[in-house]
């Protein structure tokens, strides 16, 4: 037999100045809930409690009674509309109960990867650094501005599951006046397809790396980098 939701309501009535006390129909029964906890719950119109060393020292003569039919055994409350003694029972039984699982994810995370071609902070000897300045005269509307520059900062690649993108950051600087910002763009897997010379052309082009000054022949000698992208193996197509 079901419980009511009358008799749900009943029950959730005497606990007005508890607060955190909820419910969740499951199988034409209720669970209760106290600030996550499990107290009990509503099984064919009875208000059964976990068995804990609180219950059973605040309710020692109480009846042990099975919620459903395989459920461990629960305790029945009597005094179901003694609200002050509800009130002492939710709060001493929610110091026995453990604490409430965190639910894991089931979105699997995908790890980004990071090829690093150049950082404008690297030193000399690191795998990252370059002789060239990587700077452009500013562009607005189409139109260089006077007296205004601006400057890759850095340059990488990024590897997200089996796609790969290209990113930039850059900044531009006149005085006081600055800016910047971090552009990506995807790389097409069709342009895996192409000789490695004429993949990294078409790389350039991308995230305006070509307007910084990186050319084929800096990306040829980045050791590492035809790996990162598996070009040999064919794992990206």
């Amino acid at each position: 037999m079901a419980s009511s939701k009358e008799y749900l309501d009943f029950v959730l009535d005497q606990l007005p100045e508890l607060r955190g006390v909820t419910h969740r129909a499951m199988m034409g029964e209720y669970i209760i809930y106290y600030n996550g906890k499990i107290i009990g719950g509503i099984y064919d119109d009875r208000f059964l409690v976990k068995v804990t060393p609180s219950s059973k020292k605040l309710m020692p003569d109480a009846q042990y009674e099975i919620p459903y039919d395989g459920g461990s055994k629960m305790l029945l409350v009597d005094d179901v509309d003694d609200r002050e003694f509800l009130k002492e029972l939710f709060n001493a039984m929610y110091n026995d109960l453990p604490e409430p699982k965190e639910k894991k994810s089931k979105v699997k995370q995908i790890t980004k990867e990071k090829f690093f071609v150049y950082r404008r902070e690297a030193k000399k000897g690191e795998a990252d650094y370059s002789p060239l300045p990587h700077d452009a005269p500013h562009k607005e509307g189409g139109k260089e501005i006077d007296g205004m520059r601006e400057r890759a900062t850095r340059y990488c690649f990024n590897k997200i599951g089996k796609e790969y993108e290209a990113e930039l950051d850059e900044a531009w600087y006149a005085g006081s006046r600055n800016g910047g910002g971090t552009m990506t763009e995807k790389i097409p897997k069709a342009w895996f397809e192409l000789p490695y010379d004429g993949f990294l052309s078409n790389v350039l082009t991308l995230v305006g790396a070509a307007h910084y000054g990186f050319s084929v022949e800096q990306l040829k000698e980045k050791e590492g980098l035809k790996e990162f992208f598996n070009y040999d193996k064919g794992e990206n197509k």
